[in-house]
């Protein structure tokens, strides 16, 4: 059973999917393997996967549809969805669900990441409903102390065990997917960032054997200190130590792909909270951009980038992975490890550029990672899911200026006096954000051949 097959059942009706698998992931009396397959089905439904028949299946071909249609049915599913995820309380029926299995190692493994995935990728969406997921997940749940943190304490052990751990191992693979969610989740919610920052859960993944030398790995851990505030917990010293150790112990050209995830590259990943300006400040070394290479080095090294994309076996499956979302892997695949141990990875690396034909006049030029400008927070530099407008018309995302303006009470960019109720909410900017999401993930599962690869863009 997949999320597509699924939405066939109901009939393209994605509350009443999300309400079975609500019902069947809380059901104790459920054998697991169905309470496994809801579960993966969810994960499916938050991609383009379960809305876009897919052509080689031999169903009709999207491809000559409108790309205007399609988006239209993208934007009508994933407001559906987290709707859906909010009234039928999925978080809740994790929680059950877990609870339920928590003497199996194997099987929390499973459940705990379908639910992360889930919870990841809604709160990426552009969706008019993110907003009330926020709100939920911050007043109706306590995933993070009550299922998160419990987990990584659980999965820690068996990575500190093994010295030659990395991404290939499933406790790798569901760390990082914590580690992202994390991410997410403490730059939207805040009331989250002190059971992160005041527990020692953040040094003890640092001690994973390895971590520290994984520059994925390594920018979610610098982006969760980021969001918590790490300057205002117990940790700061050390975390510090360790993050600049790690940093001067990475390759020249490893330091340059962490600063380039941190600073140019930013609109297309995961968001971290400005507002922490000390701790912005004492990990300088890792937020301040690369330096330019020369001109001939630097044609050389994107004349390599291209000729690794060209010739990557994933190709396809990494140009769908826009705007980080988590893809969801079908008929029980594993997801394939990260390769960025001892060689350079593309995964990630560069976002796969997308072409922003037809919204520049509304949003403006496209940044390096081929985003609109004014689809891009001014603060964050991440791509905004709920922009307001300050008073000299300054566009930055909600979550972003309000930590600002609580601890600083000005503009970030001018350093005039401001506060929450000066911006205004921006909807119209809002609706062309999403349909610029939208549409590039249309085009990214229907005609994948049009979007672009790292350096194939002329």
């Amino acid at each position: 059973m997949t999320g597509l097959m699924l939405m066939e059942l109901t009939d393209n009706d994605v509350s009443g999917a999300v309400s079975l698998i609500s019902f069947l992931v809380r059901c104790e009396q459920a054998p697991f393997e169905m309470q496994a397959a809801a579960g993966q089905c969810l994960v499916q439904l938050t991609t383009a996967d379960s809305v876009f028949l897919a052509r080689a299946e031999g169903h009709e071909d999207w491809q000559n549809e409108q790309i205007t249609k399609l988006t239209g049915m993208l934007n009508r599913h994933v407001n559906g969805l987290i709707k859906g995820v909010i009234q039928f309380d999925i978080v809740e029926a994790f929680g059950r669900c877990i609870c339920q299995h928590q003497m199996s190692h194997s099987r929390t493994d499973i459940i705990v990441k379908h639910f992360l995935t889930t919870i990841h990728n809604c709160l990426l969406y552009c969706s008019e409903n993110q907003k009330k997921l926020r709100q939920h997940l911050a007043t109706q749940s306590t995933i993070v102390q009550d299922i998160m943190i419990p987990y990584v304490h659980n999965i820690l052990p068996a990575l500190m065990d093994n010295p030659a751990c990395g991404p290939s191992i499933i406790e790798w693979q569901n760390l990082k997917a914590v580690l992202q969610t994390f991410v997410v989740v403490t730059f939207n919610i805040n009331v989250f960032r002190p059971q992160l920052r005041d527990s020692d859960i953040i040094p003890k993944m640092c001690e994973v054997p390895r971590i520290l030398t994984h520059v994925s790995m390594l920018e979610l851990l610098i982006k969760l200190a980021i969001n918590v505030d790490y300057t205002k917990g117990p940790f700061c010293d050390l975390l510090t130590q360790l993050f600049q150790g790690a940093f001067e112990q990475l390759p020249e050209e490893s330091q340059s792909r962490l600063q380039r995830r941190l600073t140019c590259e930013q609109s297309m990943r995961l968001p971290f909270a400005r507002s922490s300006v000390k701790a912005c400040e004492l990990l300088a070394f890792a937020l301040a951009a690369p330096e330019e290479a020369s001109a001939e080095a630097s044609a050389a090294s994107k004349t390599r980038r291209r000729n690794k994309w060209r010739h990557n076996k994933n190709k396809a499956r990494r140009r769908k992975k826009l705007f980080a979302m988590q893809a969801s892997h079908q008929n029980d695949e594993e997801p394939e490890a990260d390769d960025e141990g001892d060689e350079e990875s593309d995964d990630d690396d560069m976002p796969p550029l997308v072409p922003a034909d037809g919204w520049e006049s509304h949003l403006g030029a496209a940044d390096e990672a081929g985003v609109p400008q004014k689809a891009v927070c001014q603060l964050s530099g991440a791509l905004m899911h709920d922009p307001v407008s300050t008073p000299d018309g300054y566009l930055f995302e909600r979550a972003a200026i309000e930590d600002w303006t609580s601890q600083h009470g000005s503009n970030p960019l001018t350093g005039a006096p401001l506060n929450m109720d000066d911006v205004t909410e921006r909807q119209d900017i809002a609706s062309l954000v999403q349909g610029y999401q939208m549409q590039m993930l249309s085009v990214s599962q229907v005609a994948p051949e049009n979007v672009d690869g790292p350096g194939e863009k002329a």
